[in-house]
């Protein structure tokens, strides 16, 4: 349950950062590159992790 699983799919991209500890509310990433060039973030798109609330998992970025 802790860590990253192997796994391929060519039609995602995918980016592994250090595990989150489930008994921490937040977890921060940087990303590199400009705000506006983000237009939405989606956590687990192929739907591969345990989630009891995937309504929660798409934000969309209202910058243009």
């Amino acid at each position: 349950m802790f860590g990253n699983k192997s796994w391929k799919t060519a039609s995602l991209k995918s980016t592994i950062y250090e595990p989150w500890k489930w008994t921490s509310p937040t977890y921060i990433v940087t990303l590199d590159c400009d705000i506006s060039q983000i237009s939405s973030i989606v956590i687990d798109e192929s739907h591969r992790m345990e989630d009891v609330n995937r309504a929660n998992n798409k934000k969309v970025i209202n910058n243009r």
